[in-house]
């Protein structure tokens, strides 16, 4: 039995030309999205590169600082230092 064609009116063949046009626009939003997405998570990635080498300064200060308050613990005694005057101020226990 052979195929039967029949003629889609205007109306219909507009219907589902419109829908094409639709599914077209919408996918190029999504893809559009998708390459906002893939953007942002790379700079992301950046962005964590670069914080996890600043912890890893601080981290390092804070051995720095350690080591400075070990060294004028055992120099001046246990204090504080006046950094503007340059003063160790010693604790006082009573």
């Amino acid at each position: 039995m052979a195929a039967q064609i029949k003629q889609l009116s205007n109306e219909e063949l507009n219907e589902l030309k419109d829908i094409q046009s639709k599914y077209l626009e919408l996918t190029a939003q999504l893809g559009q999205i998708h390459l906002e997405k893939l953007s942002l998570t790379v700079a992301l990635s950046g962005m964590d590169d670069e914080l996890s080498k600043l912890q890893g300064v601080f981290l390092e200060l804070k051995e720095q600082e350690s080591k400075i308050q070990q060294a004028f613990t055992k120099k001046y005694g246990s204090g504080t230092v006046n950094l503007e005057s340059g003063e160790f101020i010693s604790e006082v226990w009573y």
